[in-house]
């Protein structure tokens, strides 16, 4: 009815407006499909980025130190001069007497020992040197058990600590670790909790250490009760340990790499493009429309030029075009962007071919023309120069 009675009253139908610009055909929307698609995520390397627990399990080993059958103190330097330690106990030099080198015979002894694969009788001499006043001697001591013991695998290794009443956490620390070097994750979960069991009186740093190793081993199907004791560390004192805040973080980030990596990256100073290609590389769509596919685009072209960040705009481009093949000024003024941007990396030249593929199946649209009245330009007038003061 309101419809009849405005047009008995002579009401005037508004004016079309038309656009004074009309794109070309080549550019002017065209949708040939529109369909929802997947396509494969990247496969990009973020491992200098996202959290890496190499050094945390290896701890307290440095980067130079690994599992080794030979003496961490120079025995035979000390005992004899152009022989080896091997040599020493071919010679039977170990079962000599002397008050002055009472404890590098005794180093020797032992070492004799693993030479006969005797553990038993390695442990019975090692044992009492771990309290060695000898500069070095005592951290040789507890390497050198760690390596012996990481050979027999975490239950053997337990038998002998429990027979010789080896109760050093260092040693249980660089046992672990080794167990970690060679491979064999469930045997370096048994010793750290033992590590964890046998410390009451570990600094919050240690202790966090341990949790994290506990926790990044992953064999336990629940590790909540190891993730909260490590909050705890790292927030309930009023001044928390830097080293459990940062342990806090790395775990958080590695656990929700989508949503809890903020603290992480500002820990390490990781530059925020690299964050910006993370976020768009875990949060890569699925099966989903042309809307989302540029949007990923979008969002992964705001971290370039961090390497991993042309592959994930081109890449998500190219599935937006699968799901809508359709050109239209707005879609193609934004892809002409984007290669720009990633024309200018001279390392993108491996992308010149999936880059021209794009300019072809949505062209440039041609400029309008200009709305100038006169094609001739006006004369620059020069205003003249100023005279220059005079002296008086």
């Amino acid at each position: 009815m309101a419809v009849v009675l405005v047009a008995a009253c002579g009401a005037k139908a508004p004016a079309q407006v038309t656009n004074a610009y009309t794109p070309p055909q080549s550019t002017a929307r065209i949708l040939r499909s529109v369909s929802n698609v997947s396509h494969p995520r990247p496969d990009l390397d973020l491992g200098g980025v996202l959290p890496d627990f190499h050094e945390e399990l290896r701890w307290p080993l440095s980067g130079m130190s690994h599992p080794a059958l030979e003496p961490q103190y120079p025995v035979a330097r000390e005992l004899a001069i152009d022989l080896e330690w091997g040599q020493l106990c071919e010679r039977n030099v170990h079962k000599r007497v002397s008050a002055t080198h009472r404890e590098l015979l005794a180093y020797l002894r032992g070492w004799c020992e693993v030479q006969r694969k005797n553990v038993d009788g390695a442990c019975a001499y090692f044992k009492p040197l771990i309290g060695s006043i000898k500069r070095g001697l005592t951290a040789a001591v507890r390497h050198d058990l760690a390596n012996i013991l990481s050979e027999q695998g975490a239950e053997n290794a337990e038998h002998w600590l429990s027979k010789h009443d080896i109760r050093d956490v260092d040693v249980l620390d660089l046992l672990a670790a080794n167990f970690v070097e060679v491979g064999s994750r469930a045997d370096a979960h048994a010793i750290n909790l033992r590590a964890i069991d046998s410390d009451d009186y570990a600094t919050d740093a240690t202790k966090c250490k341990r949790l994290v190793r506990h926790i990044v081993l992953e064999l336990e199907a629940d590790p909540t009760l190891a993730l909260q004791a490590l909050k705890q560390l790292a927030t309930s004192p009023k001044v928390p340990d830097p080293t459990c805040v940062r342990m806090l973080n790395k775990i958080s980030c590695w656990r929700a790499p989508q949503t809890n990596c903020g603290q992480y990256f500002a820990d390490e100073n990781i530059d925020i493009k690299a964050h910006i290609v993370v976020d768009a590389y875990l949060n890569w769509p699925r099966e989903t429309d042309h809307n989302d596919w540029w949007a990923a685009a979008d969002r992964a072209l705001h971290g370039l030029p961090f390497p991993g960040a042309a592959e994930l705009v081109i890449t998500a481009y190219e599935a937006s075009f699968r799901a809508d093949s359709g050109c239209y000024e707005r879609r193609s003024f934004a892809v002409h962007h984007a290669i720009g941007m990633i024309r200018l990396d001279p390392r993108h030249a491996i992308y010149t071919d999936r880059l021209a593929t794009l300019e072809k199946r949505c062209p440039k649209p041609e400029l309008p023309p200009s709305s100038l009245s006169k094609s001739v330009s006006t004369p620059l007038l020069i205003p003249p120069a100023m005279p220059s003061p005079t002296t008086p």
